[in-house]
């Protein structure tokens, strides 16, 4: 990922489907991605089965899913 990518993925602003799509917390303004150069609708391929795991928990326990 990106430095600005990660930044977001690690504060819990985006995390990402096991088959690569990106999924965009409510609570980050949209300005942010366009301003960071980071397409919502870009899909950054396919995970390994660990890194699906980790996804999983990600999505399910960290990612910011309400405002």
């Amino acid at each position: 990922l990106s430095p600005h990518a990660d930044h977001l993925f690690d504060r819990r602003y985006i995390s990402f489907t096991d088959d690569g799509r990106i999924l965009v917390s409510p609570s980050l303004d949209r300005s942010v991605l366009a301003k960071w150069s980071i397409d919502a609708d870009h899909n950054v391929g396919t995970f390994t089965v660990e890194q699906r795991a980790y996804l999983e928990y990600h999505r399910d326990v960290l990612f910011r899913v309400s405002v």
